[in-house]
């Protein structure tokens, strides 16, 4: 993996000698994706974000970055080896479209216009009517992308995919309902994205939604297939100590669990040596900066620097 620089922005260059695949994951002689003290260093480039968060969390509801499915990039080789390894990427979509539930809307996937919902549910003059369906004639269901599309849906064919990846960071405030110091969340995730062969968000039914006379049917959004996060503490309690923990851990999801009571102490906070997390940070890392791909550059999404 090599450097650039290009107008002053320093930029990683990724190159097949960099990719790592399964088998060397599992060779315990290997040395570790990240160290423990990257771990430490991205975590206190959080801290203060956070801590000035919780200071805040009465005068704001939300404060987030890379909510947008667009924001999410092509994944690279070595992060496809990385995730379908220690996670199960490629077995987990394939499993749902064998089952049959995956689909992609009919809309061209560089327009994100909104789609003329079915008729009866809302009035259709409050909407663009120049979003282009194909079969525009069929059934139309409520598509959560950037924006709400009605459209119909077809059953995805996995030949020839993209695979796609984005970090989010979120802060939950109270807006005065809890008084000063207390959030109502705090995490940053990592999520996974699949795209078919013309460009277009795979999607599945969200768990729960069924038909409702306002959304002409069950809702779909896009499938993430897996992915991994870390939910912070709401509070600072000074009198509890630094923490970093594994909460869920599931074949294809990871929740962690980290406490930044004491910025100045991170220094010492103790890592587990779990590959799974390391690949959660080393990813993370992988986003602190610019990447080179194929010419063009993937944005440092949440900040630039060290």
């Amino acid at each position: 993996m090599g450097e650039t620089k290009d107008e002053g922005v320093k930029k990683i260059v990724v190159t097949s000698d960099d990719i790592v695949t399964g088998r060397e994951i599992a060779d315990p002689r290997k040395e570790p994706l990240v160290s423990d003290d990257r771990v430490r260093q991205i975590l206190q480039r959080f801290a203060p974000t956070l801590h000035k968060g919780i200071a805040e969390a009465d005068t704001f509801f939300s404060r987030s970055v890379g909510d947008r499915y667009a924001d999410a990039t092509p994944m690279l080789e070595d992060e496809i080896e990385l995730w379908d390894a220690l996670f199960g990427l490629r077995h987990v979509i394939s499993e749902k479209a064998e089952q049959g539930k995956l689909y992609i809307p009919e809309v061209v996937a560089d327009d994100s216009r909104l789609l003329t919902p079915p008729l009866g549910t809302q009035e259709p003059n409050n909407y663009s009517k120049e979003l282009r369906v194909a079969g525009s004639g069929g059934r139309q269901f409520r598509v959560n992308l950037d924006r709400v599309v009605w459209t119909p849906i077809l059953p995805f064919n996995p030949k020839d995919m993209r695979l796609y990846i984005k970090p989010r960071a979120h802060l939950g405030g109270q807006g005065r309902a809890y008084g000063e110091g207390v959030l109502y969340n705090a995490f940053i995730a990592i999520d996974t994205y699949v795209q078919d062969a013309l460009g277009r968000w795979v999607v599945e039914q969200i768990p729960g939604t069924g038909v409702h006379s306002w959304d002409s049917g069950p809702v779909y959004s896009p499938l993430r297939p897996v992915g991994a996060d870390v939910w912070f503490n709401t509070t600072v309690n000074q009198a509890k100590p630094n923490i970093l923990t594994s909460s869920v851990d599931k074949p294809e999801y990871l929740m962690l669990h980290c406490d930044i009571n004491h910025p100045e102490q991170l220094g010492n906070l103790p890592i587990l040596k779990d590959q799974r997390l390391r690949l959660f940070f080393w990813q993370l890392d992988r986003f602190m900066r610019p990447i080179s791909i194929g010419g063009h550059t993937r944005p440092a999404l949440l900040g630039s620097g060290s």
